[in-house]
C-alpha cells in the first residue's frame, strides 16, 4: 500500500512529489509514466532526420514532461497560461510562481531574467493609447540543455528515497478512487492518496476518467493564432529588448489575445 500515488511524470507529477517529501520525508509514493526514463529518452529523428512516429513519443512523453528538450522558458507571470488565479488568488499564485522559479534556479537554473521595467511600463502606456493591454511578463531561459540537466537532476533526487518508485513505460487502465487502486495492464496498485498529473498528452484520457467518475468537465477557451509578419526595421526597437511580447487587443465585446514571436 502507497502513501501517494502520482500519474504522470511531467513538472507536475515532479513537483507534487518533491513537495509532499519536504513535509513527510518517509512517504512512500510511486510515481507511473507511460514514457521513458528521463536519462534514456532519445527522440530518434536526431539522428535520422525524419519522425518514425514512437509510441509513446520520447518527445511529449517520459519523466520531465513535453517541456523536457524545449528551450526552457519560463514565463513568470499571472497573466499568462491558466485560470487558477480564480481559484487561489492574485496573491497567493504570485507567490508560487516565485516559489517555482527559485525551485528552478536551486536545481541550477540561470539566475538572469529577461526583463527590462522600464521598458515595459514605456510600453504599457503606448499601448494603452491605441485600444491594447501589454502584457508585462518576465522571463527565465533555462535553454534547451540545461532544461533536460534539471530534470535528471530532480529525476536523481526523487530516486535518492528510498521510499520513491517510478514505473517508467507504464499505461494506466484505469483508477478506482473508491477503492483507492491503480490498474497498469501488469498490476493493481493501491494507494491512499492518487494524483493526476498526466498533461496534455494524457488529455483524453484524463476526460475518461472523469467522466467514469462523474466528475464535471470545464473546455478551455481555444486560441486561434494569426502569423503576421512586419519587416525588422519595423520590430527590432522593440524585440531586440522584449523577445516574448504579448498584448490583448481590445475589442468590445471579444477580447483577443495576440502574440508578437522572434
Amino acid at each position: 500500500m502507497f502513501d501517494v500515488g502520482i500519474i504522470g511524470c511531467g513538472p507536475a507529477g515532479i513537483f507534487t512529489a518533491l513537495e509532499i517529501l519536504k513535509e513527510r520525508p518517509k512517504c512512500k509514493i510511486i510515481m507511473f509514466d507511460k514514457g521513458n526514463n528521463i536519462n534514456i529518452r532519445n527522440c530518434p529523428k536526431n539522428k535520422i532526420g525524419h519522425c518514425i512516429h514512437c509510441k509513446p513519443c520520447n518527445i511529449s512523453c517520459g519523466f520531465g514532461g513535453a517541456g523536457a528538450f524545449s528551450d526552457g522558458k519560463l514565463t513568470l507571470s499571472k497573466d499568462i497560461g491558466g485560470y487558477l488565479e480564480e481559484y487561489i488568488g492574485e496573491e497567493k499564485l504570485n507567490e508560487y510562481i516565485e516559489y517555482v522559479d527559485k525551485t528552478y534556479i536551486n536545481y541550477g537554473g540561470d539566475s538572469h531574467i529577461e526583463f527590462d521595467e522600464q521598458f515595459a511600463n514605456e510600453m504599457a502606456q503606448k499601448c494603452e493609447k491605441n485600444n491594447l493591454k501589454f502584457i508585462k511578463s518576465p522571463i527565465r531561459h533555462l535553454g534547451t540543455e540545461k532544461c533536460a540537466l534539471i530534470m535528471r537532476d530532480m529525476y536523481e533526487k526523487l530516486m535518492s528515497y528510498e521510499n520513491v518508485e517510478i514505473k517508467h513505460n507504464t499505461e494506466i487502465q484505469d483508477v478506482n478512487f473508491k477503492e483507492k487502486e491503480i490498474y497498469t495492464d501488469k498490476n493493481i496498485y493501491k494507494c491512499h492518496n492518487i494524483v493526476l498529473a498526466v498533461g496534455r498528452s494524457g488529455s483524453s484520457w484524463l476526460e475518461k476518467i472523469c467522466q467514469q467518475n462523474n466528475l464535471k468537465i470545464i473546455n478551455n477557451k481555444v486560441d486561434i493564432g494569426v502569423r503576421v509578419e512586419l519587416p525588422r526595421k519595423i520590430t527590432d526597437s522593440i524585440t531586440d529588448i522584449y523577445t516574448n511580447l504579448k498584448y490583448i487587443i481590445i475589442q468590445n465585446p471579444l477580447k483577443i489575445l495576440s502574440e508578437l514571436f522572434v
